[in-house]
């Protein structure tokens, strides 16, 4: 099994795309004026670091993922400090399976702000997809200590126990992520982890 084929894509993105977005992108795939608006050149006035980064969040989640690249090297060539560039530059090269770039980006993320738990979660999703199943569980507990009030971290650290055969610790973990995302009135998050409890 894929590590990545079991978690949705706002667990993988982490915080920086949210499933709102996502139903939103699938919406906007059918829209030929997004189409129209990701090929126009952005306005001198408006060439800053966020328009570009926002582009590039486009071409993400229209899986453009070249554009995308283009898009958040133009935003870190204006402003090499824009961490959320790092993270969604990290999300593409994993995303084209190229982890070790993914983690140079997730790296550089943390290098500028060692508290960010989006970088966390996708260095460790990362971490994860190699088999490196120590550094994700490292990265996993990390985050868990920054924010433990949050459910992805305790569903992917979960994910990896199963992967190592540690069956308790992914049912305490899932359940935990699903506590959390009842509470949270996070319904779509909360009922697919049901489903996975009720399949270990």
């Amino acid at each position: 099994m894929k590590y990545l084929d079991k978690i949705p894509i706002a667990l993988f993105v982490g915080g920086a795309i949210t499933l709102g977005q996502i139903s939103l992108a699938d919406e906007l795939k059918q829209n030929d004026k997004l189409g129209e608006s990701l090929n126009q050149t952005i306005p001198l006035e408006d060439q800053d670091a966020e328009a570009y980064y926002n582009r590039g969040l486009d071409y993400f989640m229209l899986q453009q993922y070249d554009r995308a690249l283009a898009e958040f090297n133009q935003a870190l060539t204006i402003n090499p400090q824009l961490v959320d560039a790092y993270i969604n530059r990290g999300n593409t090269y994993a995303r084209l399976q190229q982890y070790d770039k993914a983690l140079t980006e997730f790296n550089q993320a943390l290098t500028l702000n060692p508290q960010l738990v989006d970088a966390y979660i996708n260095r460790g999703n990362t971490y994860a997809q190699l088999q490196q199943y120590d550094k994700a569980l490292a990265d996993y507990n990390q985050m868990i200590a920054l924010n433990p009030q949050d459910g992805v971290a305790y569903y992917n650290r979960g994910l990896t126990y199963y992967e190592l055969g540690n069956i308790s610790q992914t049912k305490k973990d899932w359940e935990k992520a699903a506590s959390l995302f009842q509470q949270q009135n996070n319904i779509q998050l909360y009922q697919f982890i049901q489903q996975e409890l009720q399949q270990l």
